[in-house]
């Protein structure tokens, strides 16, 4: 799941819901996520593709391999993460919002 600001979604009631609602979450290992964990995106899932205009997907793509905080973790355990974008002067231009469960992320 993901989220851009500036930019119009999926309305809430089209997000997909994974599951059982839980109160947790873990990386791939089985070791805990809460918020303030750093986290490495190991995954992102393939079925945002046809859900995101091909820039999108490329920007999110760019979110492999580097390390987050973790700051919300949902009642459904995706843990999301986000990274922005600066303008020269620092101020954050947009911002991708990335929900990963747990076979997506490890803990560092």
């Amino acid at each position: 799941m993901a989220r851009r600001a500036k930019t119009p979604g999926l309305p809430a009631s089209k997000v997909p819901k994974p599951g059982p609602a839980t109160t947790s979450a873990h990386d791939r290992h089985g070791r805990p996520v809460r918020v303030g964990t750093r986290v490495r995106v190991i995954e992102i899932a393939d079925s945002l593709r046809d859900r995101l205009a091909s820039n999108e997907w490329s920007e999110l793509q760019t979110m492999l391999g580097e390390v987050f905080e973790v700051y919300e973790v949902d009642e459904y355990g995706w843990a999301w993460v986000e990274k922005q974008w600066l303008t020269e002067s620092g101020d954050c231009d947009y911002s991708h919002c990335l929900a990963l469960a747990s076979h997506e992320m490890e803990v560092v």
